[in-house]
């Protein structure tokens, strides 16, 4: 029982970091479109200016169809940024459940020389989940109700997007040194069977 206990506290800790890894990845995607938008919205007002057609001045409601697919653009931005948003939140849920339903498994284990690491991996998980949640609900509110119109804001928002900004709440050193210290704990543990390898049944 110990064993299985053990192997899931394992498993739940893996998954936990492939949800981390998941929130830096959507959040790389959430960056790209909201640069995106602010550069749509930047060369918006040139539609208006006949002078920057060049050769595209001699087609038949050029102004019309520029204008429309500079709006099309923005619309498909914005619709990006809000799905970034969710998934963000979505891994941090999963991050929430990886580590209450670890923290449920880990009650049941005796605290051994085996098991210490697991110990010390419940204590960042508690830490960078504080920071993750922080940040999700920050980039809520800084993509909340996205315009076109102030460019400079969007621009401004942009810079503050990444999470290892100085506007961020995740500690960027903190979360890739215990990331990486963890997993390569978990490797070493398996490699010298401390802990039981995955197999389907369990």
């Amino acid at each position: 029982m110990a064993e299985k206990a053990k192997k899931q506290v394992v498993k739940l800790q893996k998954a936990f970091l492939e949800e981390v890894d998941g929130c830096d990845a959507i959040e790389r995607q959430g960056l790209q479109a909201l640069s995106s938008l602010a550069n749509i919205a930047g060369r918006l007002p040139l539609v208006g200016d006949a002078s920057t057609y060049g050769v595209l001045a001699a087609m038949h409601n050029v102004e019309t169809l520029l204008t429309q697919r500079h709006y099309e653009g923005l619309e498909k931005a914005r619709l990006a940024i809000a799905q970034t948003v969710e998934y963000f939140f979505d891994h941090v849920e999963n991050m929430q459940r990886h580590m209450s339903t670890c923290a449920d498994v880990f009650d049941g284990l005796t605290l051994t020389p085996s098991t210490l690491f697991l110990a010390e991996n419940m204590e960042w998980m508690e830490n960078v989940l504080g920071m993750y949640e922080r940040e999700a609900a920050r980039k809520k509110e800084l993509c909340r109700a996205l315009g076109y119109a102030d460019v400079a804001l969007l621009h401004a928002k942009h810079a503050q997007y990444l999470s290892s900004s100085r506007y961020g709440a995740v500690n960027r050193d903190y979360v890739t040194l215990v990331t990486d210290a963890a997993k390569a704990k978990l490797a070493q543990a398996a490699k010298y069977k401390e802990l039981p390898e995955d197999d389907d049944d369990a």
